[in-house]
Protein backbone atom coordinates (compact mmCIF):
# COMPACT_ATOMS: atom_id res chain seq x y z
CA UNK A 1 0.00 0.00 0.00
CA UNK A 2 1.24 3.42 -1.19
CA UNK A 3 1.13 6.72 1.03
CA UNK A 4 -1.90 7.84 1.94
CA UNK A 5 -2.98 11.57 0.61
CA UNK A 6 -5.52 14.42 1.49
CA UNK A 7 -6.67 16.92 -0.99
CA UNK A 8 -6.27 19.06 1.83
CA UNK A 9 -5.67 18.49 5.47
CA UNK A 10 -8.45 19.96 6.88
CA UNK A 11 -12.41 20.28 6.23
CA UNK A 12 -15.12 22.92 7.74
CA UNK A 13 -18.61 21.72 8.55
CA UNK A 14 -20.20 24.84 7.50
CA UNK A 15 -19.17 27.12 4.81
CA UNK A 16 -18.57 26.65 1.14
CA UNK A 17 -19.39 23.09 -0.35
CA UNK A 18 -15.81 22.15 -1.51
CA UNK A 19 -14.53 23.40 1.65
CA UNK A 20 -17.18 20.95 3.46
CA UNK A 21 -14.88 17.47 2.69
CA UNK A 22 -11.73 16.57 1.66
CA UNK A 23 -10.16 13.61 -0.99
CA UNK A 24 -8.49 10.53 0.49
CA UNK A 25 -6.20 9.01 -1.73
CA UNK A 26 -3.95 6.01 -1.99
CA UNK A 27 -2.09 3.35 -4.18
CA UNK A 28 -2.17 -0.22 -4.18
CA UNK A 29 -0.11 -2.93 -5.87
CA UNK A 30 -3.14 -5.19 -6.44
CA UNK A 31 -6.60 -5.59 -5.11
CA UNK A 32 -7.47 -5.34 -1.44
CA UNK A 33 -9.68 -3.85 1.31
CA UNK A 34 -8.28 -1.54 2.99
CA UNK A 35 -9.25 -0.87 6.47
CA UNK A 36 -9.06 3.23 7.70
CA UNK A 37 -9.35 3.67 11.67
CA UNK A 38 -10.32 6.85 12.68
CA UNK A 39 -9.50 8.73 15.62
CA UNK A 40 -9.97 11.68 17.53
CA UNK A 41 -6.67 13.53 18.71
CA UNK A 42 -8.26 16.64 19.80
CA UNK A 43 -10.37 17.99 21.52
CA UNK A 44 -10.92 14.22 23.12
CA UNK A 45 -8.51 11.74 22.87
CA UNK A 46 -10.97 8.44 21.54
CA UNK A 47 -11.70 6.38 19.06
CA UNK A 48 -14.56 7.19 16.39
CA UNK A 49 -14.69 4.53 14.30
CA UNK A 50 -13.26 2.22 11.35
CA UNK A 51 -14.40 1.73 7.44
CA UNK A 52 -13.33 -0.97 4.94
CA UNK A 53 -13.07 0.27 1.64
CA UNK A 54 -12.85 -2.11 -1.65
CA UNK A 55 -10.01 -0.74 -3.41
CA UNK A 56 -8.34 -1.58 -7.07
CA UNK A 57 -5.01 -1.98 -8.16
CA UNK A 58 -3.66 1.36 -8.60
CA UNK A 59 -4.95 4.78 -7.44
CA UNK A 60 -7.81 5.15 -5.32
CA UNK A 61 -9.45 8.11 -4.01
CA UNK A 62 -12.02 8.26 -1.40
CA UNK A 63 -14.19 11.46 -0.21
CA UNK A 64 -14.30 12.30 3.52
CA UNK A 65 -17.00 14.50 3.94
CA UNK A 66 -16.39 14.47 8.01
CA UNK A 67 -19.89 12.94 8.37
CA UNK A 68 -20.80 9.50 9.58
CA UNK A 69 -23.47 7.80 9.88
CA UNK A 70 -25.22 11.23 8.79
CA UNK A 71 -23.69 12.85 11.34
CA UNK A 72 -21.00 15.57 10.92
CA UNK A 73 -17.79 15.07 13.24
CA UNK A 74 -17.11 17.25 16.26
CA UNK A 75 -14.92 19.99 15.92
CA UNK A 76 -11.42 18.11 16.70
CA UNK A 77 -8.54 16.77 15.21
CA UNK A 78 -8.34 13.73 13.89
CA UNK A 79 -5.94 10.66 12.61
CA UNK A 80 -6.82 8.33 10.24
CA UNK A 81 -4.83 4.71 9.85
CA UNK A 82 -4.74 2.97 6.96
CA UNK A 83 -3.41 -0.53 6.22
CA UNK A 84 -4.32 -3.88 3.62
CA UNK A 85 -6.42 -6.11 5.37
CA UNK A 86 -4.24 -9.00 6.54
CA UNK A 87 -1.00 -6.73 6.79
CA UNK A 88 -1.96 -4.50 9.57
CA UNK A 89 2.00 -4.50 10.62
CA UNK A 90 2.08 -1.93 7.64
CA UNK A 91 0.11 1.19 8.60
CA UNK A 92 0.09 4.73 7.12
CA UNK A 93 -1.38 7.60 8.33
CA UNK A 94 -2.70 11.11 7.94
CA UNK A 95 -4.24 13.91 10.25
CA UNK A 96 -7.43 15.83 9.07
CA UNK A 97 -8.67 18.50 11.05
CA UNK A 98 -12.30 19.48 11.43
CA UNK A 99 -13.17 22.86 11.64
CA UNK A 100 -16.95 24.49 12.40
CA UNK A 101 -16.46 26.83 9.45
CA UNK A 102 -13.45 28.59 7.53
CA UNK A 103 -9.78 28.94 9.41
CA UNK A 104 -6.72 30.65 8.17
CA UNK A 105 -3.01 28.91 8.27
CA UNK A 106 -2.19 29.43 11.95
CA UNK A 107 -5.33 27.93 13.28
CA UNK A 108 -4.91 24.67 10.90
CA UNK A 109 -1.14 23.99 11.41
CA UNK A 110 -1.76 24.96 15.27
CA UNK A 111 -4.86 22.13 15.43
CA UNK A 112 -2.62 19.94 13.39
CA UNK A 113 -0.27 19.38 16.04
CA UNK A 114 -2.53 18.98 19.04
CA UNK A 115 -2.57 15.30 20.03
CA UNK A 116 -4.71 14.60 23.87
CA UNK A 117 -3.80 11.37 23.57
CA UNK A 118 -0.27 11.75 24.13
CA UNK A 119 0.66 9.79 27.28
CA UNK A 120 -3.42 8.55 27.80
CA UNK A 121 -4.03 5.68 29.33
CA UNK A 122 -6.73 4.82 27.35
CA UNK A 123 -8.70 6.10 24.51
CA UNK A 124 -12.33 6.67 24.69
CA UNK A 125 -14.96 4.87 22.12
CA UNK A 126 -17.85 7.14 20.28
CA UNK A 127 -20.73 5.37 18.93
CA UNK A 128 -20.53 8.47 16.01
CA UNK A 129 -19.78 6.46 12.64
CA UNK A 130 -21.56 5.21 9.41
CA UNK A 131 -21.20 4.91 5.75
CA UNK A 132 -18.96 7.55 3.60
CA UNK A 133 -19.13 7.94 0.29
CA UNK A 134 -16.22 7.37 -2.43
CA UNK A 135 -15.42 7.89 -5.88
CA UNK A 136 -13.52 5.99 -8.38
CA UNK A 137 -16.20 2.87 -8.01
CA UNK A 138 -14.70 2.25 -4.38
CA UNK A 139 -17.20 1.12 -1.62
CA UNK A 140 -17.24 1.77 1.79
CA UNK A 141 -18.62 0.84 4.82
CA UNK A 142 -18.19 1.60 8.64
CA UNK A 143 -18.13 -0.18 11.70
CA UNK A 144 -18.38 1.79 15.25
CA UNK A 145 -18.47 0.78 18.68
CA UNK A 146 -19.59 2.76 21.79
CA UNK A 147 -18.22 3.15 25.12
CA UNK A 148 -16.45 5.50 28.56
CA UNK A 149 -13.53 7.31 29.30
CA UNK A 150 -11.73 4.89 31.33
CA UNK A 151 -8.49 6.06 34.00
CA UNK A 152 -5.82 4.65 35.91
CA UNK A 153 -4.26 1.52 35.39
CA UNK A 154 -7.46 -0.59 35.32
CA UNK A 155 -9.13 1.76 32.85
CA UNK A 156 -6.22 1.68 30.77
CA UNK A 157 -6.24 -2.26 30.76
CA UNK A 158 -10.04 -2.07 30.03
CA UNK A 159 -9.70 0.22 27.25
CA UNK A 160 -7.47 -2.07 25.37
CA UNK A 161 -9.04 -5.10 25.84
CA UNK A 162 -12.17 -3.19 24.39
CA UNK A 163 -10.37 -2.24 21.58
CA UNK A 164 -9.32 -5.29 21.24
CA UNK A 165 -13.19 -6.36 21.48
CA UNK A 166 -13.94 -3.56 18.75
CA UNK A 167 -11.93 -4.84 15.95
CA UNK A 168 -13.42 -8.28 16.26
CA UNK A 169 -16.59 -9.23 13.99
CA UNK A 170 -19.71 -10.52 16.12
CA UNK A 171 -19.23 -13.77 13.37
CA UNK A 172 -16.15 -14.66 15.38
CA UNK A 173 -17.45 -14.93 18.81
CA UNK A 174 -20.58 -16.70 17.01
CA UNK A 175 -17.80 -19.00 15.82
CA UNK A 176 -16.00 -19.59 19.32
CA UNK A 177 -19.27 -20.17 21.31
CA UNK A 178 -20.60 -22.66 18.75
CA UNK A 179 -16.90 -24.92 18.98
CA UNK A 180 -17.49 -24.20 23.01
CA UNK A 181 -21.00 -25.84 22.68
CA UNK A 182 -20.22 -28.40 20.92
CA UNK A 183 -16.87 -29.19 22.75
CA UNK A 184 -18.79 -29.21 26.39
CA UNK A 185 -20.87 -31.54 24.69
CA UNK A 186 -18.54 -34.17 23.89
CA UNK A 187 -17.01 -33.70 26.86
CA UNK A 188 -20.24 -34.37 29.11
CA UNK A 189 -19.84 -37.51 31.44
CA UNK A 190 -21.92 -40.43 29.92
CA UNK A 191 -25.11 -41.11 31.27
CA UNK A 192 -26.62 -43.38 33.49
CA UNK A 193 -29.53 -45.25 31.74
CA UNK A 194 -31.04 -46.14 28.10
CA UNK A 195 -32.46 -42.86 27.56
CA UNK A 196 -32.29 -41.82 23.45
CA UNK A 197 -30.05 -38.84 24.31
CA UNK A 198 -27.89 -40.59 26.38
CA UNK A 199 -27.16 -43.28 23.69
CA UNK A 200 -26.61 -41.22 20.86
CA UNK A 201 -24.01 -38.95 23.27
CA UNK A 202 -22.34 -42.29 22.92
CA UNK A 203 -22.36 -43.33 19.72
CA UNK A 204 -21.34 -39.71 18.22
CA UNK A 205 -19.16 -38.20 21.34
CA UNK A 206 -16.44 -38.35 19.19
CA UNK A 207 -18.30 -36.57 15.33
CA UNK A 208 -19.65 -33.88 18.10
CA UNK A 209 -16.15 -33.36 19.60
CA UNK A 210 -14.61 -33.29 15.61
CA UNK A 211 -17.20 -30.85 14.54
CA UNK A 212 -16.30 -28.44 17.50
CA UNK A 213 -13.05 -28.97 16.33
CA UNK A 214 -13.04 -27.76 13.18
CA UNK A 215 -15.43 -24.97 14.04
CA UNK A 216 -12.87 -23.53 16.45
CA UNK A 217 -9.96 -24.05 13.28
CA UNK A 218 -12.20 -22.44 10.72
CA UNK A 219 -12.68 -19.52 13.16
CA UNK A 220 -9.03 -19.16 13.48
CA UNK A 221 -8.27 -19.62 9.92
CA UNK A 222 -10.40 -16.93 9.25
CA UNK A 223 -9.43 -14.44 11.95
CA UNK A 224 -5.99 -15.06 10.67
CA UNK A 225 -6.44 -14.56 7.06
CA UNK A 226 -8.65 -11.30 7.67
CA UNK A 227 -6.33 -9.52 10.75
Amino acid sequence: MGRIRTSRDWLATAGPKPRQSVEISFLLSAPGTVVFRVEELSPHCRYVGKFLVRGRSGRNVVRFRGRLRGRALPPGTYRVTAWVRGHRARQIRTTIVVFAGLAGRADIASARLRDTCEGAGAMESTGVGGPMGGVAGVRATLDTTKGRRTHGPLGAALGTLRAAADAVPLVFFAFAALAMLLLGVASMPQPLGTSRAGALLVHHRGTIALAGAGVLITGLVAFIALF
